[in-house]
Formats: C-alpha cells, sequence, structure tokens
C-alpha cells in the first residue's frame, strides 16, 4: 500500500506497537495517515514493566511524538487520529449546549468497559504500551481533553492539564481466572482508574475496564455551574430487547461484549454513527481532500499519550504527578 501510486491515503489499524514506524513510513512515502489509536506508546519485553516506568521513559517518548509531529509538518502530509468518541451524536450535542449556556465546568466523568478484548495481543504489554487504560481508556481520556479544549476556546477561556492521578489493579489473571471475563492479564492492568486536574480547577475522572460486566460501556457526563448533560453513547435506550432463549440468533451481536444474547437488554442501533465512526470518517475525509478543519488531530493524540503514561507513572509512585515532572 505505501508503495501504490493510486493510494493516496494509509488507516493504520495494526497493533499499536507497530503504530510508530508505520507512522513515519507512510508519511515519508507521501502518503496521508489515519492512525488508530495510541499513536505510539512505551513497548518493551521487560516483566513488570509497569512497576519499572519512569519520569524519563515518559519524557522520552514525549520527545519521539514531537519527532513525528515535526515529521507530519515537514511532509505536509495529512494527519488524522481516530478517535471516534468526539465524533458521537450526542458527545457532540452535549459540547454545544454547553458552549452555549457558557458554564462553567465542573467536572467531567467518563467510563469505558466491558467483559475483556478479543484481540489475542491484548494480555501484553509489549504489543499495547499498558491495558485497559490505554487500550480502552484511551478513548475517554481523548474526549474529556477535546471537550475541556473544545468549551475553554468557544467562552475565550485558558487551561491546560495541571496534574495525574491515577490507579490500577489485576483482577482477571492466569492465577486467578473467572470464566465470564475474556481477558487473562499477561502483564498489564484490566481496570483503571485517573483524575486529571485542570490549570483552572476543573476535573476530569476517568475509568477504563475489562472487568465490566452486562455489555460494552461507553458514558460520559458533563457537570458545571447550572447543568448536567450525560451521554449514554453505548448502552442507551433506543431498542430494548427481551430474548427467552438464543435459537437463531446466538451469533448475533445484540450488544457488544454481553455474554449472551438470552434475557432483557438494550440492543446496538445503528452503531456506526451512534458511537462516532460515520462522522470520523466523514471529517477525515474533507479534511484530507478539502481542507476542512480537523477535530481530532495529533496533539490530541499526544495529550492524551502523556496524560496516560503521567497516570501509569502515578500508579507505579502512588502519588499525584505535576505536568511539570514530564516536561524535558
Amino acid at each position: 500500500m505505501i508503495e501504490s501510486v493510486e493510494i493516496d491515503v494509509i488507516d493504520i489499524a495494526s497493533p499499536p506497537a507497530s503504530h510508530r514506524d508505520l507512522i513515519r513510513s507512510a508519511l515519508k512515502a507521501g502518503k496521508h495517515v489515519i492512525c488508530e489509536k495510541p499513536v505510539s506508546g512505551i513497548f518493551t519485553d521487560q516483566q513488570n514493566v509497569a512497576s519499572k516506568l519512569t519520569a524519563s521513559m515518559v519524557r522520552d517518548l514525549l520527545v519521539e511524538l514531537d519527532d513525528i509531529e515535526l515529521l507530519i509538518h515537514s511532509s505536509k502530509r495529512k494527519f488524522c487520529y481516530a478517535e471516534n468518541w468526539i465524533y458521537s451524536p450526542s458527545f457532540m450535542r452535549a459540547i454545544d449546549l454547553t458552549i452555549q449556556k457558557k458554564s462553567t465546568l465542573f467536572s467531567i466523568e467518563a467510563s469505558t468497559g466491558h467483559r475483556g478484548s478479543h484481540a489475542v495481543h491484548a494480555p501484553y504489554w509489549k504489543f499495547n504500551g499498558g491495558g485497559s487504560l490505554i487500550r480502552q481508556g484511551s478513548h475517554p481520556v481523548s474526549a474529556a481533553l477535546y471537550a475541556k479544549r473544545k468549551v475553554d476556546v468557544a467562552l475565550g477561556r485558558s487551561s491546560g492539564v495541571k496534574s495525574v492521578f491515577g490507579s490500577v489493579a489485576v483482577f482477571n489473571s492466569q492465577e486467578t481466572s473467572y470464566p465470564h471475563l475474556k481477558l487473562i492479564s499477561h502483564d498489564v492492568e484490566d481496570w483503571s482508574h485517573v483524575v486529571i486536574t485542570f490549570t483552572d480547577g476543573a476535573k476530569a475522572t476517568i475509568t477504563a475496564s475489562d472487568v465490566f460486566l452486562g455489555g460494552i460501556i461507553n458514558t460520559i457526563v458533563f457537570h458545571g455551574s447550572d447543568l448536567s448533560i450525560g451521554c449514554n453513547m453505548t448502552t442507551n435506550n433506543q431498542l430494548e430487547t427481551y430474548f427467552a432463549d438464543d435459537r437463531n440468533i446466538k451469533d448475533a451481536e445484540i450488544l457488544e461484549g454481553s455474554s449472551s444474547n438470552i434475557g432483557r437488554q438494550y440492543a446496538l442501533v445503528d452503531d456506526a454513527y451512534t458511537r462516532g465512526y460515520v462522522g470520523e470518517l466523514q471529517n477525515f475525509a474533507e479534511h484530507i481532500a478539502m481542507g476542512s478543519p480537523l477535530e481530532s488531530d495529533f496533539p490530541l493524540a499526544k495529550e492524551t499519550l502523556k496524560v496516560i503514561y503521567a497516570a501509569y507513572l502515578s500508579t507505579n509512585t502512588g502519588r499525584e504527578i505535576p505536568y511539570s515532572e514530564l516536561e524535558s
């Protein structure tokens, strides 16, 4: 694909450890790039890498991301960060209403999870650069950062990330496994929680997990001085189903991450649109073809990784990590 003169855009959807080199190769070949999350990470074969993570390792990653950003600019190619959450219709509407209300945004609370990834590489740090926090938590972290930036810019305010606190856990491991959970951790966490503190005092709390039963959860809530807005991308109550048994529908995906189609649950409806994939690719195509403004860009991808690895560093050291510690 990189060598083909007929291809203008490369969509990188391989395991995360390969993203960095593929981004560089595609840009150097003159291709526009769409890259799934995360754009890079700290990948190593070391045992118990999470406990050995240092601020120096995080700073090295940030330097590497700066180098990729310079390559994007020098190549004069477009780079699109494939973060679908911010294109979800309910999320976009929540942002619009918050801006219209001119509220002071106190906190953003987001959750994502299910009963475990089906990807064979998911249990290994060396392929993903972490566990549930980076593999699933990238979505709500990006969404929280994007929402805060979007609201602040629209209202003429200025703030950034001040500090990050993180906590992770492993519940389903090779030593203690549970039959209803899919992912058995090798060396990654399957539950994570992050608290982001912004320079204006606002907070964002993120929970990402592989131990949530009952179907996939993708929610984000905005709390402000005179508003509270909740987005239920999944699950939502557009369509409620009840099946007494799974005859003829055993292999149908009624709700992603559900262990069974039997019983009562909220079914997926137009999932690609509801969760933002349609809007995402529409924005990317218009940005690449016509130069339309891009919503999910490389700075968002870079800031997401900075928050995530600050959270991993926090869980390793047991303390809140000021952003100033990560400045090179």
